[in-house]
């Protein structure tokens, strides 16, 4: 069998090519379930809502950052390169990026810590009246924010080891 080099790695074909394979499997994982499933969540989410909280399949859809399906797809990519690229003179960058990349993710799943829910006021009107079974006249907004930036600091913890990881290899590597 042949050897090749990959940016100071030697490898043989018959390894380059289990790690293609390992690497596409795990990148198609990655794509399937942070960013496919983003891309998707707003038509399952109505598929599976029962018609009377159409409206409120409008007030959490927003939750779903539209830039989710792009750093996913980020994500699975730099995936496949670090398995591809593992001991060669890439590994340490590809590390760090992959790290930020999934810190940008979890960022943007979390809405940066605040996630809120603004319920239109004609939602709490229909729920007053059918609540207390008359008619009412009110109009109000409602907005529901929870602060989430503890857990998703404790999410994004293990990500910014990646990158440190990432830059430790890159530094050491160059000395």
């Amino acid at each position: 069998m042949g050897r090749h080099t990959i940016l100071g790695l030697e490898i043989s074909t018959g390894r380059l090519a289990l790690r293609i394979a390992a690497g596409v499997m795990l990148a198609a994982v990655l794509f399937a379930f942070l960013s496919l499933l983003p891309m998707a969540a707003q038509g399952i989410l109505s598929e599976f809502l029962p018609e009377e909280f159409g409206a409120f399949y409008d007030v959490i859809a927003p939750l779903i950052h539209p830039a989710l399906p792009f750093t996913g797809a980020a994500i699975a990519f730099l995936s496949l390169l670090i398995v591809v690229l593992r001991g060669s003179a890439a590994y340490g960058p590809v590390t760090a990026a992959f790290g930020l990349a999934f810190i940008a993710h979890i960022l943007l799943a979390f809405s940066f810590g605040t996630p809120s829910l603004a319920f239109p006021p004609e939602m709490i009107t229909q729920a007053l009246q059918e609540a207390l079974n008359m008619p009412v006249a009110i109009d109000i907004e409602l907005a529901a924010y929870a602060d989430l930036t503890g857990l998703m600091l404790v999410f994004m913890l293990p990500f910014i080891l990646t990158v440190i990881k990432g830059v430790i290899l890159t530094v050491s590597r160059r000395s």
